[in-house]
């Protein structure tokens, strides 16, 4: 299969042995790999001449600073010179075919972007994700996540958002779009991404049947978490802080009155658990950035009203809420999560005939 210009955009921080691995497989794609663009945050192991002595097509970006994968990928995108554009961390490893199967989806003018199915390294048994969505409380929903990828069938379809983490994507509409929400940091700035592709009236798909390995490794420092220990308090931070940038971004007010019941409720909740969690802090200031920041916020609501030619409810599920494995204790902390998705998934069958459309 010829090539019809792709360029791999990894946003790389600190990952000297991950990113050599992650380049050498896209090196394997059967020559689908155009160039390889490492958008570097400040990085202080040896990852910069590591990469660029994995390949002799690898190309370095030093942005001088950590200034996170939402304005990381739109510097990448911005450099491409290529119609389309791989969205890589550098600890993903693309299986053996995966770009190709990828691409033939793009056949399809509607198709903006698709991701394949992500995968847990070491282990291999278990998916992280097929795709995403957007629950209707505004967090992100990650599609069969920790089913066991031997056992789980591996189809096409049509999601409501995607993971960065691996993802090919035409230059042009992501540029049109916008790019990344460079407010975001880091943490639901994709889920935001696509939500805003699919109400711009883009497709997005995941086809199960191509792979990608995700190095679940050490992580990154009071970011990360591995289903156990302490959640890092900037971690709770920054996704109670985003996921209310979502809603306010996105939610049509329609959207907001009928939901407004769970959203105080499921608001109530994570009040209750940044209290039981010692964040009570990062829950106030989460909320105080909202208002700091209120003009942006109207300006971006502003643009995706104007752009809009699909309703953003059209996109949101109901289901499980969306906590992290790990998070939730047994006992009462347990008890309390599930009567709070019955109640939530019962209200979001009930109004879902009423969002807009």
């Amino acid at each position: 299969m010829k090539s019809p210009g792709i360029t791999a955009i990894i946003v790389n921080h600190n990952s000297e042995t991950e990113i050599v691995k992650a380049i050498r497989k896209l090196e394997a794609q059967d020559g689908l790999v155009d160039a390889i663009l490492v958008i570097d945050n400040a990085s202080t192991d040896n990852s910069v001449p590591a990469a660029k002595a994995a390949s002799p097509r690898v190309e370095v970006l030093e942005l001088g600073e950590n200034l996170g994968p939402a304005i990381s990928r739109n510097r990448g995108m911005q450099a491409a010179k290529t119609p389309l554009v791989l969205l890589v961390d550098d600890d993903v490893y693309v299986a053996p075919g995966c770009i190709a199967r990828l691409l033939a989806h793009l056949d399809d003018p509607r198709v903006a972007a698709v991701v394949p199915r992500l995968i847990l390294y070491p282990d291999n048994e278990l998916i992280q994700l097929d795709g995403a969505e957007t629950h209707l409380v505004g967090s992100m929903v990650l599609n069969n996540a920790r089913m066991e990828a031997a056992t789980t069938p591996a189809e096409v379809s049509h999601i409501g958002a995607f993971s960065t983490s691996c993802v090919l994507a035409r230059r042009d509409v992501m540029l049109a779009a916008g790019g990344m929400d460079e407010n975001y940091f880091i943490y639901l700035e994709d889920q935001e991404f696509g939500l805003r592709l699919r109400g711009l009236g883009h497709k997005l798909v995941c086809d199960a049947r191509a792979l990608a390995y995700h190095d679940r490794g050490a992580g990154t420092p009071n970011l990360s978490f591995r289903d156990a220990g302490e959640y890092p308090k900037r971690r709770a931070y920054l996704t109670m802080r985003n996921r209310w940038q979502t809603i306010l971004i996105h939610y049509q007010p329609r959207t907001l009155v009928l939901l407004a019941p769970v959203l105080l409720l499921y608001e109530i909740a994570s009040l209750a658990m940044a209290v039981r969690k010692g964040w009570l802090s990062q829950w106030w200031q989460a909320w105080v950035w909202q208002w700091q920041n209120r003009q942006s916020l109207c300006e971006r609501r502003r643009f995706v009203a104007r752009n809009r030619r699909l309703s953003e409810a059209s996109s949101l599920v109901g289901g499980p809420l969306p906590l992290a494995p790990g998070l939730i204790g047994k006992g009462f902390e347990a008890r309390a999560v599930a009567a709070l998705t019955a109640i939530i998934s019962g209200y979001g069958r009930l109004v879902r005939p009423l969002l807009p459309r």
